[in-house]
């Protein structure tokens, strides 16, 4: 068995932990700013302390029910998903004053006919409209963001205004999961939804797209041909603590020129793999086992921080039909499986 090592990830365990602390001496202050509206008192020290967990990371408060709800989020950025999920693990149980989050909500004001200031425009939320098409091949969709204030903004800014409305109605997490496109267009919609109706057209979606499996079949840039089995819904949104990429490349003798049949190892493939699946356990995920030219991998995401790569290090399982190869790094993006995202 060989595998390749890879660096260590950024070591957050110590400041996360010194977060908490501090958030202890300094929430009810930062409580008592945000009833003054004073930002002033306690923004510096907050952007200090998220900062020394990873430099990837924002953060906001704001208002939840009768209490306050404090966010830390990576925005986006894969390379810090894990750091906030890391630290929401951590976090104190919830009480009256406070809640807390790894990714931003969806915000009640959609619904409220709240407005905003853009571009020196006060834009109803409720005059936004979004118009959704879902992709032929996977469970994504295009969103169309109509408002006519897009007409005096640069490209740029129009799409990262779309973006923040779709925030702001459907959340972090939501977005990034099913939006797989975003255009700003000030033209009004033939058929479109309010940002307040976005929600349960995204739930719709989660009900018709559950999480499953689907053969893959395809050829490589060189022609060679690709078989496998993948998940529908490959989204490092739905595992933000596994970042480490764990390759498993399994040789066998293959019956065809092809290399994809494993002809009387397919049997000791498939009991490698529940051997797998048992060892790893709920700690890790398998979301696709690739053939081609005559070697399974199987593509296992683990915590960087947990101990599933070394497990799998010193699994003896016996392989008679040639060196198991395993490659870890990390891999936050999930880009090794991104070639068989539907």
């Amino acid at each position: 068995m060989f595998w390749k090592k890879s660096p260590a990830p950024v070591a957050t365990a110590d400041a996360i932990v010194a977060f908490w602390v501090w958030w202890q001496s300094a929430r009810a202050e930062v409580a008592a700013a945000l009833s003054a509206g004073d930002d002033g008192r306690y923004g510096q020290a907050l952007s200090s302390a998220v900062q020394r967990m990873h430099p990837g990371l924002e953060w906001e408060v704001g208002r939840a029910g009768d209490g306050y709800r404090l966010v830390v989020t990576a925005a986006g950025a894969p390379e810090s998903r894990s750091t906030a999920a890391r630290w929401l693990l951590a976090a104190p149980r919830e009480d009256s004053a406070w809640s807390y989050f790894a990714a931003r909500q969806p915000d009640p004001v959609v619904g409220s006919g709240a407005t905003l200031d853009i571009a020196g425009q006060r834009v109803g939320l409720s005059e936004v409209t979004v118009s959704l098409r879902e992709w032929e091949d996977g469970p994504r969709v295009e969103a169309t963001v109509h408002h006519r204030v897009f007409a005096a903004l640069a490209a740029e800014e129009r799409t990262a205004v779309a973006h923040l409305l779709l925030v702001l109605a459907l959340g972090e997490e939501d977005t990034e999961r099913w939006i797989g496109g975003l255009t700003a267009s000030p033209e009004p919609a033939v058929e479109g939804l309010t940002l307040a109706e976005l929600p349960a057209a995204v739930a719709e979606l989660d009900e018709r797209h559950p999480h499953a499996h689907a053969l893959v079949n395809g050829v490589r840039p060189d022609g060679r041909p690709v078989m496998g089995i993948v998940q529908t819904r490959l989204s490092p949104v739905d595992r933000p603590l596994f970042d480490q990429h764990i390759a498993i490349a399994v040789p066998y003798r293959a019956t065809t020129p092809a290399g994809l049949n494993p002809g009387p190892a397919g049997e000791r493939l498939r009991a490698f793999e529940d051997t797998l699946l048992e060892l790893v356990g709920d700690e890790a995920e398998v979301p696709a086992v690739i053939s081609a030219d005559g070697v399974r991998t199987f593509h296992c995401y683990a915590d960087a921080t947990g101990g599933v790569a070394e497990r799998i290090r010193g699994w003896r399982h016996g392989w008679p039909d040639g060196r198991v190869r395993i490659d870890v790094r990390l891999d936050p993006q999930w880009q090794a499986v991104s070639a068989y995202r539907p």
